[in-house]
């Protein structure tokens, strides 16, 4: 498969968490033949010496890290807000992909604000990748939950792109009404109903967004996603996850339940895509 990520763009805070980032991007990068792009941020808000001290030293530090991982970016140290900055610099650059570590835990904080990985995940109008776990192998599987949305359909493609080579698997959780009228269990007539209901859902939504599903197993099952993807990872062995960050039909840009909780708890590298402009 032909690429269509041809720019990368990782977002660091020079943090153990961000070179994480790096070294996955620069994997993808190159092994399907795009260029990077590293940028940091420093607050503005700093008095003007500080400022300009941090700014070498965190150009000195992306040059050594990038030069240590014998790869080849191009280098950016901003000044300013981190989301107006790193979303402004993917636009400049025409990213195809925004990759990001994930931020230090503040409980407190967390808890009653969003973090500036989850606002840039929001407003980002290209897929994000969030790096969380060590990059020591390619990835070789995938597990895309859908609930057959057009950003479900962003997040396969993205994830076919940047790892062309991978096993995908699809997964997608249908309700079974009033179980214990209908019938319980995924045996019960009402359960192989939907589950075939999905099965046309799924073409229908593959001849729309031009999807090759033909080496694309899907799962259904008969429960609520998040558990049941919570169960499917404790079976099974997945190197990463694409979902789609389900957008309302409003001036604002929002993130589904189920895509916020994943951003925040999940422990596996997560792919988010909004739908594709």
């Amino acid at each position: 498969m032909t690429s269509t990520i041809q720019t990368i763009l990782i977002a660091s805070d020079l943090s153990e968490r961000s070179d994480r980032a790096l070294r996955r991007a620069m994997k993808i990068a190159q092994t399907i033949g795009a260029n990077c792009h590293v940028v940091t941020v420093v607050d503005s808000q700093l008095p003007e010496d500080l400022t300009n001290t941090l700014v070498a030293q965190s150009e000195d530090t992306l040059k050594t890290q990038v030069r240590d991982l014998e790869g080849d970016a191009k280098i950016q140290v901003k000044v300013g807000d981190p989301l107006s900055e790193i979303s402004q610099h993917a636009h400049d650059i025409q990213a195809d992909l925004l990759v990001l570590g994930v931020h230090r835990p503040r409980k407190f904080l967390d808890f009653i604000r969003e973090t500036t990985m989850e606002r840039l995940v929001k407003f980002s109008d290209i897929p994000v990748l969030l790096v969380k776990t060590l990059p020591n192998a390619d990835y070789h599987t995938v597990l895309a939950p859908t609930a057959f949305s057009p950003a479900c359909a962003n997040a396969l493609k993205t994830s076919q792109h940047i790892v062309p080579n991978a096993e995908v698997e699809m997964l997608h959780a249908v309700h079974i009404p009033f179980p214990g009228l209908t019938g319980d269990g995924p045996s019960s007539e009402m359960a192989k109903d939907k589950k075939a209901e999905a099965e046309q859902h799924a073409t229908e939504w593959a001849q729309r967004f031009s999807l090759n599903l033909e080496t694309i197993p899907l799962t259904t099952v008969t429960d609520e996603i998040y558990p049941a993807l919570h169960r499917k990872l404790g079976t099974d062995t997945y190197d990463l996850v694409a979902i789609g960050a389900h957008t309302r039909h409003s001036p604002s840009r929002h993130v589904g339940s189920f895509a916020s909780e994943l951003i925040r708890k999940s422990t596996f590298d997560l792919l988010v895509a909004q739908p594709a402009s």
